[in-house]
């Protein structure tokens, strides 16, 4: 695969070229395998969730189980201040109510950490009340080497780049480029979203400070008060793709984005993730 200078090279961005490439961040592909319920990192299935953790509510429903992980077993994400042992938990509404961008959606997503491995617990029955279509088939995932992944066009850095109309156009061109060499579906820990419309972490960090982002009245308003600078500071602390093979559609072929604040993951306040869904 071209490197990003001959890609943005190709396209008149000389100019840019530095920028680009140090502003790149690392990032873990997650490959769907084969059904399976074992004390792995996967989607879906019965979760090892310790039994002294009451499973996570939203609405007085129990909320779907989207996917855990084994943190000992994750590659290295520079630059993502994950905790070197222990489980993570992902829990999700599924989409029935909740997409991410009204304040009122927190807690329809929730993040459990446990210091504890996935192998120490066993599989937790799922709640009556969960609908079966999401009830997802438990589907292993292979964790490979951390990867180079790069801002969007949407991604509140290639703001500061102060791009051309013909600029824009043209890394539009490099971006759709570089994903041409990514898996098609794309589960992936760390770096930066892939966007299917507008940045996820500017609307993780507006909807956290009370704005309404479903319509342009959230992005006026923050940017009004001088909040749009602030997105820079949450991570993609897991991205879940429509998977058929994991029965996991969201809405229109979309995805899901689990972020967090930089100074929430510091202090394992995994309860402050909160999750952007997106869809065509």
């Amino acid at each position: 695969m071209p490197s990003i200078r001959d890609l943005l090279t190709a396209r008149g961005l000389e100019r840019i070229v530095d920028q680009v490439e140090s502003a790149t961040r690392s990032s873990v592909y997650l490959t769907p395998g084969e059904q399976t319920e074992d004390s792995c990192s996967r989607l879906g299935g019965r979760p090892n969730l310790p039994s002294e953790i009451d499973w996570p509510i939203w609405n007085g429903r129990a909320l779907p189980f989207i996917a855990q992980f084994d943190l000992a077993a994750l590659s290295p994400v520079h630059g993502l201040d994950l905790p070197a042992d222990g489980s993570l938990y992902f829990f999700f509404e599924g989409g029935e109510e909740a997409w991410g961008f009204k304040p009122q959606d927190r807690g329809s997503a929730q993040v459990i950490f446990t210091p504890t491995k996935l192998r120490d617990h066993a599989l937790r029955a799922l709640p009556d009340d969960i609908e079966d279509h999401l009830r997802f088939p438990g589907i292993s995932l292979g964790i490979g080497a951390a990867g180079i992944s790069v801002p969007s066009l949407e991604d509140a850095f290639v703001d500061e780049l102060t791009l051309s109309f013909e600029e824009r156009k043209a890394y539009f061109e490099y971006f759709e480029a570089w994903r041409d060499g990514m898996p098609a579906t794309c589960h992936r820990i760390g770096g930066y979203p892939e966007p299917i419309q507008g940045d996820p972490k500017l609307e993780a960090h507006l909807v956290s400070h009370g704005l309404y982002c479903g319509d342009a009245s959230g992005y006026d308003e923050g940017k009004k008060q001088g909040l749009l600078p602030g997105a820079v500071d949450w991570e993609l602390l897991l991205q879940v793709d429509s998977d058929e093979g994991a029965g996991m559609m969201w809405g229109d072929v979309g995805r899901l984005y689990f972020l967090i604040h930089k100074r929430d993951l510091q202090q394992r306040l995994f309860d402050r993730t909160w999750l952007v869904f997106q869809c065509s």
